[in-house]
Order: structure tokens, then C-alpha cells, then sequence
């Protein structure tokens, strides 16, 4: 978790000097491999423990955007075409069943 409260910070000082797609590309390279890491265990993980994890993945979306904390991240997620954290981990467990075949 420190790692993923490090890039957020850093994204949150840096988003306004980054392009859309300078911060698109920081979004997924720094922040949702961290977010994503080990997804596949994590789902059978129960609501409480699975909200702390949850909690940074908002963040950093209101950030990449430029929106306040109160925004829904669900505007976020259809605007730019992303996946919601619960398809993030469906698409995670069918991927590695794929990678099974």
C-alpha cells in the first residue's frame, strides 16, 4: 500500500502539468499495475478488506481526470472507457483462466 499512496501522491503534485495522454500513460504504468498486482487472489476476498484497496483505485481516477473527491468515479470510468474495479477483477480471473487454455 505504500507504494500505491507514494504514486498517488505524486500524481496528485504532477496531474495539472500533464497532457491527457502524459497522464493517461502515468495512470497505467505507475498506478494500476500496483492496484492490479496479485488481483486474482483478491477476489474472494470480503467487501471490508477489498475497500482499502478500492479507496486508492478512486482516488487515482478522480485524480487522473482532475476531478474533486466528491465526484463519482462511475462518470470517470464511462468517459475514458475503463474498467470499473469489479470488471478489473472479473477481466483479471478470465485472463488467467485464458492463459491456462
Amino acid at each position: 500500500m505504500t507504494v500505491i499512496k507514494f504514486n498517488l501522491i505524486n500524481f496528485m503534485f504532477t496531474r495539472d502539468s500533464l497532457s491527457m495522454q502524459a497522464a493517461k500513460l502515468y495512470f497505467n504504468a505507475m498506478n494500476i499495475p500496483h492496484l492490479t498486482y496479485c488481483l486474482t487472489s483478491w477476489a474472494q476476498a470480503s467487501t471490508t478488506t477489498l475497500k482499502s484497496i478500492q479507496s486508492p483505485h478512486k482516488q487515482v481516477l478522480k485524480t487522473f481526470d482532475e476531478k474533486p473527491k466528491s465526484y463519482h468515479h462511475c462518470n470517470i470510468l464511462s468517459k475514458h472507457h475503463l474498467l470499473s474495479w469489479d470488471n478489473l477483477m472479473k477481466f483479471s480471473d478470465a485472463s488467467l483462466c485464458l492463459q491456462n487454455f
